[in-house]
């Protein structure tokens, strides 16, 4: 365990997820600022149950633990606000330009880099949030070889090549970042930035559901984190769900 700007870190060769483990210390008591990082996943998980590719030596695994009285009405915000903080370090460090695909995706240059797992456990009675564990998954290079044949046209990494000293100024960068962001959590200060990194406005897009893909024109993100889209049965406004989008 190491301590690195208040944060506690784990640091762990393999684990299944690193999200799991995390949220299984949440419930047993782990405090605020827990850090839980591996070197390579067998379970790394996305969401609607998706996996994430998490090969050794490729990437930066980690959750954060954050226990913040957060009002359950600002939760649609916070996926938000960690991609616009990832979204700072990952530029300051490689340089490179970074947009978001609603709600949860880093992309560079058209293809995906990075990922985001929010889950939570809330107190619904006082309409708070008791804590939540946010999963971040950052591709740092390429997996040798290249990436597996179905993520080979939608994936990328933010290096070239990256070495130990790299990859701990990413983790130092992201964990400033989410400090700050996540320290006074008010949604003015990153939301007209998350609208304008959208990589969506515009695009015809796939909204996939339970029942199958609805196609729709991607319109905008507004304030309240919503995805607006212009479907055959008018426009609507989605708070969450999977968009598929050919860049």
């Amino acid at each position: 365990m190491q301590e690195l700007f208040g944060y506690k870190i784990y640091e762990y060769d393999s684990l299944e997820s690193t999200n799991t483990l995390l949220f299984e210390r949440a419930k047993q008591g782990e405090k605020d600022k827990t850090v839980v990082i591996a070197r390579s996943q067998t379970g790394g998980r996305g969401r609607r149950g998706k996996s994430f590719y998490s090969p050794k030596g490729t990437g930066l695994y980690m959750s954060v633990l954050m226990r913040k009285g957060v009002l359950l009405d600002s939760l649609n915000y916070l996926t938000p606000a960690v991609a616009v903080a990832c979204v700072h370090a990952i530029e300051r460090v490689c340089g490179k330009t970074c947009g978001i695909k609603w709600v949860n995706d880093i992309y560079i240059e058209g293809k995906k880099a990075a990922g985001i797992l929010t889950e939570t456990k809330c107190d619904f009675e006082k309409g708070i949030l008791n804590y939540a564990v946010i999963g971040i998954g950052i591709n740092l290079t390429a997996p040798k070889g290249g990436f597996p044949d179905e993520i080979k046209n939608t994936a990328s990494a933010i290096f070239d090549e990256c070495d130990e000293a790299l990859r701990l100024a990413l983790l130092q960068e992201v964990l400033l970042e989410l400090d700050e962001i996540l320290a006074d959590f008010n949604p003015n200060r990153f939301m007209d930035e998350y609208k304008q990194r959208s990589i969506l406005d515009g695009k015809q897009i796939e909204i996939i559901t339970n029942d199958g893909t609805l196609p729709a024109t991607a319109i905008c993100i507004d304030d309240e984190a919503r995805l607006i889209i212009k479907t055959s049965q008018g426009v609507l406004a989605l708070s969450s769900g999977e968009v598929s989008v050919k860049l």
